[in-house]
């Protein structure tokens, strides 16, 4: 093989390995209320903002954000949301 064709292999690998991961996210809701994510960084709050807001499409949600004894730690915790795309 080809080095380019090497590299679009490889690609092609890395895309579908993508595109699992990010079905199974859909899938497996691991935001549903009353799970605390523990040990998390604050730049994690956002992540979870984005992907509750714009990939499952809550068009409002509530955040329980609470500091650790850990330095730079804090647990999030989903209280309530509300599906644009379910109308839950």
């Amino acid at each position: 093989m080809k080095g380019s064709q090497i590299k679009s292999k490889a690609e092609q690998v890395e895309l579908n390995r993508l595109l699992a991961e990010f079905s199974e996210k859909l899938e497996t809701d691991p935001y549903q209320p009353g799970i605390v994510h523990p040990h998390l960084c604050s730049d994690d709050l956002q992540d979870v903002i984005e992907d509750l807001l714009w990939i499952r499409g809550n068009s409002e949600i509530t955040i329980k954000v609470k500091k650790e004894s850990e330095i730079d730690r804090i647990s999030i915790e989903i209280l309530d949301r509300k599906n644009t795309l379910t109308n839950e």
